[in-house]
């Protein structure tokens, strides 16, 4: 069993490692894999779509390996949380899907009981393609108690369908988010509601579909979350036909469903919010987060005249308002200079902090480095992250990109994309350090709760003795990482949480947020 003083003494390191990485935030992790690179070549044009890090901080990636035939092959790989490859899964740390003419994986989440959901799309022999989603035990092995033989493939249209989001729900139910073939043979952006066993649920939306009539040919949902009364997020593109001068025309689509799949009335004109940035070019929303305030941040491209590309982080309130305390206008370009600067994955620190990845270089084969760039609440580039707000690292001097990103419990910051060698494309995962000291945010605070029992153990509940209605209750480790939020609202002084199973042994803060917007914070600690 670990001691307390263990405990204490445990949670006081990790915050004095936090202040002293003060000054690094933001360059290379040399304690992890090569020099804070993980690089594998799988054989071709190799890359990793998204990325997330379990309970036990093992790091968990999924993208394509392309086969020698140049045909996708859905690809999943598990690093220890050191960067190696953890060989616990499926006996080498990486899953290779050679079941379908063609695979792609583009988006996972873990389920409580350990179990790993991959959504994206597969090729039946005709080359059409449809939704996959697939369910792996924590080993790395084939669920087939899910879909059939561990494989769901939900056809929603008659021609190509593909799912490049899920968001669980806690009923054990998901939501994947895409797009599929409308009637007019137009790309029309689609939620489509599963059961935990792979089947499709007909009583969400329209026979478990909920679409967004369009009138043109190219539009997405590339995004999907859950703000928290449950309400659907998702986020993308709305082809708005060709311009004047028979270019394409993009702009941002941001729409919001209620639980049951209609479009939200409440939420921008009619559930849906349209975001030109250039007057008529292109511009998309590859990337989006959901803030604690159920605030929507969104990160992509917008074009620019000459066809040279801007990344841009952008933030609505959470009805779909700008965010005018969001760099006074809810919009902030980045601009390096560079040909091509997208911005392609967003996550937000405990502290509110948003950290976006994305690549920064030239055209196509040109040189582009792997960007990792850090605003501040206020919408500005933070020089606190590497001394300008951004970072740029290369691999083997071609064109590099980071897809994804998120957080480890010690607040590093890790990145999946992919690198080019000149030959071709290899999955890269890099870990950054950062300077999360406390992600548990000020604010007045009520009478102090009690927990008890304390100390306490995964997966048992904890009551906490708390003289306020209670709103909401998160979960943070010692460096302020979240690792459970927004549990149901409950009314009166008694309020229970059960921990999750597979928390790691340590000192925790459980905020609770009341009704009337005052928060208390008391400590657990979590024992073996």
């Amino acid at each position: 069993m670990v001691s307390t003083l263990r405990m204490a003494a445990v949670a006081s390191a990790l915050f004095a490692l936090s202040t002293s990485t003060f000054a690094q935030a933001g360059t290379l992790d040399a304690a992890f894999a090569n020099t804070g690179k993980y690089v594998q070549d799988f054989g071709a044009q190799d890359n990793l779509t998204k990325v997330r890090v379990q309970a036990d901080q093992k790091i968990v990636a999924v993208g394509t390996a392309l086969s020698q035939a140049f045909a996708g092959q859905l690809l999943v790989v598990r690093l220890n949380p050191d960067g190696t490859l953890d060989n616990t899964f499926n006996g080498t740390g990486t899953l290779v899907i050679t079941a379908f003419n063609e695979s792609y994986a583009y988006d996972l989440f873990f389920q409580a009981d350990g179990k790993i959901v991959v959504v994206g799309a597969r090729a039946d022999a005709n080359f059409q393609f449809s939704m996959l989603a697939l369910r792996l035990n924590a080993d790395g092995t084939l669920d087939d108690s899910f879909g059939t033989g561990g494989f769901s493939e939900p056809e929603i249209s008659t021609a190509d369908d593909f799912a490049y989001a899920v968001a669980p729900l806690s009923n054990g139910q998901m939501i994947l988010a895409g797009t599929a073939v409308d009637g007019s043979f137009n790309n029309q952006p689609v939620l489509v509601r599963m059961n935990a066993d792979g089947s499709i649920d007909d009583t969400f939306g329209t026979n478990g579909v909920a679409a967004l009539p369009v009138t043109n040919v190219d539009n997405k949902f590339w995004n999907v979350g859950l703000q928290s009364d449950g309400s659907i997020v998702a986020s993308g593109q709305l082809d708005q036909g060709l311009t004047g001068g028979g270019q394409y025309n993009f702009d941002v689509l941001v729409a919001r469903f209620t639980s049951g799949g209609q479009l939200d009335s409440g939420f921008g004109t009619g559930g849906t919010v349209v975001k030109p940035i250039s007057t008529e070019l292109v511009e998309s929303a590859f990337a989006m987060a959901i803030g604690a305030d159920d605030a929507i941040y969104l990160g992509g491209y917008t074009t620019l005249p000459d066809f040279s590309f801007d990344a841009f982080v952008m933030k609505l309130d959470a009805d779909g308002a700008d965010d005018l305390s969001f760099n006074d206008d809810g919009l902030e370009i980045f601009d390096n200079g560079a040909v091509q600067d997208v911005f392609t994955g967003l996550v937000l620190q405990p502290d509110g902090k948003l950290l976006a990845c994305g690549t920064s270089g030239g055209f196509f084969f040109d040189p582009r480095d792997q960007l990792v760039a850090r605003y501040t609440t206020a919408g500005a580039l933070d020089s606190d992250f590497d001394g300008d707000g951004f970072s740029l690292y290369n691999v083997a001097g071609n064109f590099d990109e980071a897809n994804a990103i998120t957080l480890q419990a010690d607040g590093k910051i890790v990145t999946a994309g992919k690198a080019n060698t000149g030959a071709n494309n290899d999955i890269t995962v890099f870990r950054y350090l950062n300077d999360l000291s406390s992600g548990i945010a000020g604010a007045e605070a009520f009478s102090a709760a009690s927990v008890h029992p304390n100390p306490a153990r995964a997966g048992a509940p904890i009551v906490l003795d708390i003289q306020e209605d209670v709103a909401r209750m998160r979960l943070f480790d010692a460096r302020g990482a979240e690792v459970l939020r927004d549990r149901p609202i409950m009314r009166g002084p008694w309020s229970s949480l059960v921990l999750p199973a597979d928390l790691v042994p340590g000192t925790y803060a459980v905020q609770v947020i009341g009704v009337s917007g005052r928060i208390a914070t008391a400590r657990v600690i979590v024992q073996d």
